[in-house]
């Protein structure tokens, strides 16, 4: 419960599922693609088709790195379900792998910033993507629930 100070009136908290993180988590991917699809000619006009494809890798490390988030709270929130019918993936399995499609994102921003010679703020536009549709996320959501 939350006590509004000022009234001395108290109203509950929404609850807020594993099902709304999962959902809110792939509307966030849906509009990093979306924004990633309108900026990607505003990028070309201004810094050229390598810093499009540079802006491409970034938004594509940003949406697979919210993906890896979103499997990973989905296996940690069965191991904390109460329901024996729901068995989790093997959390070692699941960090090897979670730490292994970080490394491949690493190696992908390293390759392209190599070869691509186009500009980093291209590269930090599309990684940043993911922190605006998290944070658009989360706004809408303490819009929906006042």
């Amino acid at each position: 419960m939350l006590s509004d100070s000022s009234s001395g009136t108290q109203r509950n908290l929404p609850e807020f599922s594993d099902k709304d993180l999962q959902d809110a988590l792939l509307r966030c991917m849906k509009l990093i693609g979306a924004s990633t699809l309108v900026a990607i000619p505003i990028v070309w006009a201004l810094w050229g088709w390598q810093s499009a494809i540079l802006l491409v890798v970034g938004a594509g490390v940003a949406a697979l790195s919210l993906w890896e988030w979103r499997s990973l709270v989905t296996n940690v929130a069965v191991m904390f379900e109460e329901n024996p019918a729901a068995q989790p993936r093997p959390m070692a399995r699941v960090l090897i792998r979670f730490f292994l499609r970080f490394a491949l994102a690493a190696a992908a921003l390293y390759v392209s910033l190599k070869c691509l010679h186009g500009s980093v703020y291209a590269l930090i536009t599309g990684l940043a993507l993911a922190m605006l549709a998290v944070t658009f996320q989360a706004l809408s959501l303490l819009r929906k629930w006042r």
